[in-house]
């Protein structure tokens, strides 16, 4: 990528930019669902339900000596939100489900299978600084990967009330400002 690398300051304002670009340029494809608040006690969990689908993506026909469609490889242009130091790119996830939602994808090939580095958190740390979200790994196909290319996970607050991770309210002593937790 040829853009100046994301500040946390950045962040923000930068995913919001290229949102509403890659909406009106079609690059960004929102899978809708209807959105639901359960409480369990002091938690509160918000639940998504597709309500079409038989609109989900059909498979492609692929040549058998085909190497695997790597999305990441070559990102959409409309969709990358920009450079993560040390060797990163930040990405709108092309099919979200959830607004604003980013991918933090490795440069250069690494396995989705592969543990997380010290790269890896150093990026993290840059957008968590820019995003107060939520942020994870699906290391592999069984942790429910669908791409290859290591990529983390990072979303905002959720729905109207900033719903964050639930079980952050059983631990309110926890989520002082400043706090170290060991």
């Amino acid at each position: 990528m040829n853009t100046a690398p994301l500040t946390p300051e950045a962040l923000w304002p930068r995913t919001l930019e290229v949102t509403r670009h890659a909406l009106e340029t079609g690059a960004l494809q929102p899978i809708t669902t209807e959105a639901r608040t359960v409480a369990q006690g002091r938690a509160t969990f918000q639940v998504r339900i597709l309500g079409r689908v038989a609109l989900k993506e059909r498979p492609r026909p692929v040549a058998p000596d085909a190497a695997p469609f790597n999305p990441f490889a070559h990102p959409e242009p409309d969709l990358v939100v920009g450079d993560v130091a040390p060797a990163h790119v930040c990405l709108l996830n092309k099919f979200n489900v959830v607004e604003h939602h980013l991918l933090l994808v490795t440069r250069d090939f690494e396995s989705q299978d592969s543990l997380l580095t010290a790269g890896d958190f150093d990026a993290l740390a840059t957008c968590l600084e820019g995003l107060d979200g939520l942020a994870f790994y699906n290391a592999g196909e069984t942790a429910g990967a669908s791409q290859r290319h290591k990529h983390l996970q990072l979303v905002p607050p959720l729905g109207p009330d900033g719903l964050r991770a639930p079980l952050e309210a059983l631990f309110p002593s926890l989520l002082e400002p400043g706090r170290v937790v060991a």
